[in-house]
């Protein structure tokens, strides 16, 4: 009995080892040794910690003789991974174009799918294997197939800006409005990336440059977001709407401004971009600009013909933005464009008083000297003093009692 445990025990190490080899050996690309391991006895379905087969170590190395050996010898070729790929998937993940053929030969089944729901034509796509893609499709792949989140082949390619890719999907018939769960299309995520030739494939093949996603937001806003001039002309010159604005009134101008975009926002303006326009909250992109500083971009705003006493819907302007981060070197463009230094909110709170609420010194001296009212106050009587006051602001109580003296 105990002879018997002892030598199950050897026998199965044995195997064991011989699985192990036999899977080395694959991944090698070692046909000889495959050969020989598999006349020994190494079983040719054993799989590895993650559920990998030899067939599936060869595949993804791209070894195509020891493929065909492996196959020849009743390797399945439907075994998938734990997380459910096949070797077909491995061998389009790496782009090993004559390993897939031979999988697909041997009746791989070509729009297998993981638990996701993502196919080989999938990955080879989101990695530009572009000669892989085609064999694929020639083997009755479908094109327009999509993961659980929505996302298709040409989603993929399209997003890592794999542009030859792109164009063998289309001409496959890839839907190019093909829409993610969450709304976003090929057309948003290559414009994200400012993958412009890639956009430019997909606009010839009627991907519709004014769609939205779920939050309404379209690809000249994101282009513009990211700073992508070119792509930002390409998708005006295809007819984006350019005051197109999203869930929240955001327009590309505004997403331009928010990132100091400037030359992006040159061109925006120049295609018609409304200056004035206003999200839901009120802000413009004035506000945004002065909000963050953006001093030249500001002053390009201005020229444009934006409204400089434009206000939020709380009464807030651009100078009271500028005021509350301190923006020096902003605040005399604005004033200089004739804002109200004494302009206030819905609660009744100028500029002044946000700045000594602050303690920013050289917003409240730049303020007082373009005239800011040292007295207006509050419904329940806040002045700037009293606020400097409350948060032992020293320097800016000192310069607002001696402006008091002065008056």
């Amino acid at each position: 009995m105990i002879w018997r445990w002892i030598t199950d025990r050897w026998e199965n190490a044995r195997h064991k080892s011989q699985n192990q080899q036999l899977r080395a050996a694959a991944k090698k690309g070692d046909t000889s040794a495959v050969r020989a391991l598999l006349a020994a006895g190494a079983e040719i379905n054993a799989t590895g910690t993650f559920g990998w087969t030899p067939l599936d170590e060869a595949a993804f190395k791209g070894h195509t003789e020891t493929v065909k050996t492996l196959l020849a010898a009743g390797a399945n070729v439907h075994a998938a991974h734990n997380d459910g790929k096949t070797a077909l998937y491995s061998a389009a993940h790496e782009g090993h174009t004559e390993v897939a053929r031979t999988l697909l030969a041997a009746g791989a089944n070509v729009n297998a799918a993981g638990p996701i729901g993502y196919t080989a034509l999938m990955i080879a796509g989101a990695r530009g294997h572009t000669e892989t893609v085609k064999a694929l499709l020639a083997a009755g792949a479908n094109v327009n197939a999509a993961d659980k989140h929505g996302s298709t082949a040409l989603i993929e390619a399209a997003r890592d800006d794999h542009t030859e890719t792109v164009k063998a999907l289309l001409a496959a018939g890839a839907n190019a409005n093909a829409v993610r769960n969450n709304g976003d299309m090929a057309l948003m995520l290559a414009a994200e990336k400012g993958h412009t030739e890639t956009i430019k494939a997909l606009l010839e093949a009627d991907a519709n440059v004014n769609a939205t996603n779920n939050d309404g937001v379209t690809a000249l806003m994101v282009a513009a977001l990211e700073g992508h001039t070119k792509t930002v002309s390409a998708l005006l010159a295809a007819g984006a709407n350019v005051n197109a604005a999203n869930n929240e009134g955001a327009t590309a101008l505004i997403a331009a401004v928010d990132k100091n975009h400037t030359e992006t926002m040159s061109v925006l303006l120049a295609a018609g971009a409304d200056v004035n326009v206003a999200k839901t909250s009120g802000v413009t992109a004035l506000i945004v600009a002065a909000d963050r500083g953006h001093t030249e971009t500001v002053s390009a705003l201005l020229a444009a013909g934006a409204d400089v006493n434009a206000a939020q819907k709380d009464g807030a302007t651009a100078l009271m933005s500028a005021a509350i981060n301190s923006r020096v070197e902003t605040i005399p463009a604005l004033l200089a464009a004739g804002t109200d230094v004494n302009a206030a909110t819905n609660d009744g709170v100028t500029a002044l008083m946000v700045a000594a609420d602050r303690g920013h010194t050289e917003t409240v001296s730049a303020l007082l000297a373009a005239g800011a009212n040292l007295n207006a106050r509050t419904p329940d009587g806040t002045t700037a003093l009293k606020l400097a006051k409350k948060g032992k602001h020293r320097e800016v109580v000192k310069l607002l009692e001696k402006a008091k003296e002065k008056k």
